[in-house]
């Protein structure tokens, strides 16, 4: 779903959203246009009766029509009844809120506008990954020269929508994208009303019958419950001493192993994500 640029619709600017059928119902999935080649609105339905709607936009350079922009999309919304109110808000804004949101830090005449808050305002909305990271910065744009760096991509929503996302991120595709000069924002948006959907029954990650110093941990226990089978068949069966509970210790201590081995892997993982992720933060901060 797209909106070209009326004047070059095939040459330059325009803005879309494009949906995963793997992920999303398309059949519903509905477009406005709200400003020609800058701005649209999707609905896709979500959940039962619910829709999602989203706000899409690809802001105008000029510092004089990136604030017009905000004001036109906001009357338009107003105006406009058989376009629903935008639960979440995104796209490349040409601008941003703050000056630590610029390397080298500093505002130009589109920043901080008051007709951009007005928008938010209207719209209710905030901006997600600044509540989870509020002394971070984490540019999605770089000059040519990679000499002045900017947070101008970026993703609002409502505060409901807010407290059910997770995963927020801005995804580096340098190094399957090269010569990008943007950065995606990314986030995992779940419904609220959804139901609650448990892990589901524990099974043995296929993994760790690769895992050589676990397997031969449990052919060695499971050797010692052979014998102790065989022994326990010769004897009468007794209600807390026969084969099915003898079975049954030897599948819970398989259970217990594997869990502490994946306990250990994760562990180990995470400290060297931990490790990564803090060498990329000061290589930013630098």
């Amino acid at each position: 779903m797209c909106s070209p640029d009326p004047e070059n619709p095939t040459g330059k600017g325009g803005v879309g959203v494009v949906l995963n059928k793997r992920l999303v119902r398309t059949q519903g999935a509905h477009m406005w246009e709200v400003v020609a080649g800058r701005a649209i609105v999707v609905s896709v339905d979500w959940h039962r009766q619910q829709k999602l709607v989203v706000l899409a936009v690809y802001a105008p350079n000029d510092h004089r029509e990136n604030k017009e922009f905000w004001t036109e999309i906001r009357e338009t919304l107003a105006r406009r009844a058989d376009i629903p109110k935008p639960r979440a808000l995104l796209g490349d804004f040409n601008m941003v809120e703050s000056s630590a949101d610029r390397f080298p830090s500093h505002l130009n005449g589109a920043d901080m506008s008051a007709e951009f808050q007005e928008l938010l305002t209207y719209l209710d909305m905030i901006d997600g990954w600044k509540e989870i990271n509020p002394r971070r910065f984490n540019p999605t744009w770089h000059d040519a020269a990679a000499t002045t760096y900017a947070r101008l991509d970026r993703i609002y929503v409502t505060e409901n929508i807010f407290m059910a996302s997770r995963a927020w991120k801005v995804e580096d595709i340098r190094g399957w994208c090269p010569g990008a000069d943007h950065l995606p924002v990314c986030v995992d948006l779940i419904n609220p009303s959804m139901p609650f959907v448990g892990e589901g029954r524990w099974s043995m990650g296929l993994k760790h019958l690769r895992d050589r110093q676990l397997f031969k941990e449990l052919v060695e226990t499971g050797k010692e419950v052979l014998a102790n089978v065989d022994k326990l068949m010769e004897k009468p069966r007794l209600p807390d001493d026969n084969v099915q509970h003898a079975v049954a210790n030897w599948k819970e201590d398989v259970a217990e192993r594997s869990k502490a081995r994946a306990r250990e892997e994760g562990q180990k993982r995470e400290r060297i994500l931990r490790a990564l992720e803090n060498e990329k933060k000061e290589i930013l901060q630098d």
